[in-house]
């Protein structure tokens, strides 16, 4: 059983079925997710504490024109991220997908390896480069 008191903890209780609708987000995260429209792009979005009293200070989840999900991207508070170290430590296999491009400290590094849903990747920002920033579950398209 994993720990969902932690934020490793939380993705790995994610990983084998991570949300792909805005009443999964609730019933998975406690939090919830409301439509947002931003240059014609499907998205909804919110923020708070999870049942375990996890803070996530965004929470967004994209979809395709067609309104199949594309990504959902949970942003952690800096002060409490995790260390890159307990990440690697819990998820092998990751390889280095994303480098900053050096033009803000936002830009993140990106690590990240297939799932049987897509893709699983973790971002950590240029301004703090040993804490897990953020956690993307990018979804495979539909055939």
């Amino acid at each position: 059983m994993t720990d969902k008191t932690t934020y490793i903890g939380l993705v790995q209780a994610m990983v084998n079925d991570p949300p792909q609708s805005a009443e999964a987000v609730k019933a998975q995260l406690g939090i919830v997710v409301t439509p947002v429209s931003k240059d014609r792009k499907l998205r909804d979005e919110g923020a708070g504490e999870t049942p375990a009293d996890l803070v996530l200070e965004k929470v967004s989840l994209s979809y395709m024109p067609t309104g199949a999900p594309n990504v959902l991207v949970l942003t952690i508070p800096n002060d409490v991220a995790p260390p890159v170290d307990q990440l690697i430590d819990a998820f092998p296999r990751l390889k280095l997908t994303e480098v900053p491009r050096g033009k803000s400290l936002n830009e993140e590094t990106v690590l990240s390896r297939p799932e049987a849903w897509g893709t699983l990747s973790f971002g950590m920002a240029e301004s703090d480069r040993d804490k897990l920033r953020s956690v993307m579950f990018k979804f495979q398209k539909p055939d």
